[in-house]
């Protein structure tokens, strides 16, 4: 069971690294006007905490540099052209729009991550809405795979909340028929 955990996580952590690298090649565009004109981003770190040896880390960066200048008042919640990448682009960038129209009906991605993330499943609602996807159900379970009790919320020092954002938002983006598990370790440490 261990040695699943940690390839999903790994095949996770993964395809989000694979996934920024290859959308922004393949879609030949800049995820932010700033970027184009900044030559170094300036970002901080979500999850501050040094990563160990033996554990998992979260390893998100937050730009502090952009702003995005919304211009659409009719959908403030849609996500911005040129901020980002929504489902179209992602499964542009992988060639899988026909795929991701027709498949992953009953079939489930489990997503591996540290501490409780409160507002996934309102978070994960407001994505998909901006996106033009439908609602879905997130099912969450702690390391144990039981629906409680849930670990308690991320440290302020080290704060997971955005990886699991990403985490649901990108699995939900490239498979938007397929159901999502959030799998909640107990601490970073418990997610090997």
């Amino acid at each position: 069971m261990r040695s699943v955990k940690r390839g999903l996580l790994t095949l996770v952590g993964l395809s989000a690294l694979s996934l920024a690298f290859a959308s922004a090649t393949a879609l030949g565009t800049t995820p932010l006007a700033s970027a184009a004109t900044t030559s170094t981003p300036a970002v901080v770190h979500s999850c501050p905490t040094t990563p160990t040896s033996g554990h998992f880390a979260c390893l998100v960066l937050k730009r502090t540099d952009a702003h995005p200048q919304f211009t659409n008042q009719a959908a403030p919640n849609a996500i911005p052209s040129g901020v980002g990448y929504g489902p179209s682009q992602l499964q542009s960038a992988y060639n899988i729009v026909s795929q991701a129209a027709s498949a992953g009906g009953g079939k489930t991605i489990a997503l591996v991550d540290a501490f409780d993330y409160g507002n996934a499943q309102s978070d994960l609602n407001t994505y998909r809405s901006a996106a033009g996807l439908s609602a879905t159900t997130l099912t969450k379970v702690n390391q144990n795979g039981a629906a409680s009790p849930l670990p308690a919320a991320p440290p302020a020092n080290d704060d997971w909340t955005l990886e699991e954002a990403l985490d649901l938002d990108m699995a939900s983006a490239i498979c938007p028929n397929c159901h999502l598990a959030l799998v909640e370790a107990q601490d970073r440490k418990s997610v090997v």
